[in-house]
């Protein structure tokens, strides 16, 4: 489009505010948005997939056709630039900022190698009502014995026991692996009668 056709259309959409005027320079700076969602994709592509990108850029180029006046001398794509590449990069942050926390939640709540060798150890006799873990955990406290009943019989995650019991996920961590270390023994005495 030729600087003459803009210049009409932003002084027709400042005049009447239209939709179809509003829609017309829309589509025209549309490009714009994709290729900046293109560069910002590549500078942050595994975080966040261009389509959202692209969706963030075109509400803040709406918001920008909205709020400019083009009697100030400023030509709109300079002066929508830097909002919508802003609003692109703030989103790439906040994606990042989320994955990073997802990350370290799932990093606290997986299972250590010797919590699977754990299950592995209480698992052989264990039937579909989980009878072996209460009868194991008769030798717990209340509390050990709720925190193991709620990781092996139900599957929760640390993270959601801590968050069930309205304590610290290292609180429920510390209690987990003392009632583990009963647990084992309580299993290895078992092991070393039935030798016997």
């Amino acid at each position: 489009m030729d600087k003459q056709v803009e210049m009409d259309l932003w002084r027709q959409y400042r005049n009447k505010r239209s939709l179809d005027t509003r829609n017309s320079l829309i589509e025209e700076y549309m490009p714009m948005v994709r290729r900046m969602a293109d560069i910002v994709h590549k500078q942050g592509g595994r975080w966040i997939e261009r389509d959202e990108l692209v969706q963030a850029g075109s509400l803040a180029l709406i918001e920008r056709v909205e709020t400019y006046d083009p009697g100030r001398g400023c030509a709109f794509g300079t002066w929508a630039y830097q909002r919508i590449r802003g609003e692109m990069q703030s989103l790439v942050r906040r994606e990042m900022q989320r994955s990073g926390r997802e990350r370290r939640l799932n990093d606290r709540d997986a299972l250590t190698t010797e919590q699977k060798d754990d299950a592995l150890l209480l698992s052989p006799r264990v039937d579909g009502n989980g009878e072996r873990i209460d009868e194991l955990c008769r030798g717990l406290s209340v509390t050990e014995s709720t925190i193991v009943c709620l990781i092996f019989r139900y599957a929760m995650s640390v993270g959601n026991v801590a968050m069930t019991l309205g304590v610290s996920v290292s609180q429920i961590q510390r209690t987990y692996q003392r009632a583990l270390a009963k647990l084992r023994t309580l299993r290895q005495e078992e092991w070393a009668n039935d030798e016997l």
